[in-house]
């Protein structure tokens, strides 16, 4: 794909979750704080068949995410096997866009950059969030 594809994926995946979880949001009052938001991502992420996500350490300002299980990993090293570079990029937009909704920030507010990936053969995906 290149990295303006790569790009396109991110921004695509970011904008989709950002607006999919700010009208979500919107419909369940209920959902107030920090920590219930987070999990609620965490089980939209998981029942959406994308896999599993952990927060490792999180605030506002960025942190960590951790994926110890991945629909996009299964698939890529089914078809393709190991890569030597990380590949989850849907998931770094996803990362971002609901973080955006969560901490109540513009769209673009974060970028999400993955550190490990299983598709290169480690252990989990771990994800680096930071302000832009």
């Amino acid at each position: 794909m290149g990295e303006e594809g790569v790009a396109l994926l991110v921004k695509s995946a970011e904008e989709a979750s950002y607006k999919g979880f700010q009208l979500l949001l919107g419909q369940l009052d209920r959902i107030r704080t920090i920590k219930s938001k987070l999990e609620l991502f965490a089980s939209l992420y998981q029942n959406c068949g994308l896999g599993i996500i952990y927060f490792e350490k999180l605030n506002p300002k960025g942190g960590r995410i951790a994926s110890v299980s991945s629909h996009h990993v299964t698939g890529w090293l089914a078809k393709h096997g190991r890569r030597q570079t990380p590949g989850c990029h849907f998931t770094r937009g996803w990362i971002a866009g609901v973080l955006e909704v969560i901490y109540d920030r513009p769209l673009g507010s974060y970028a999400v950059e993955e550190q490990t990936c299983k598709m290169t053969g480690n252990e989990k995906c771990l994800f680096k969030v930071r302000e832009r």
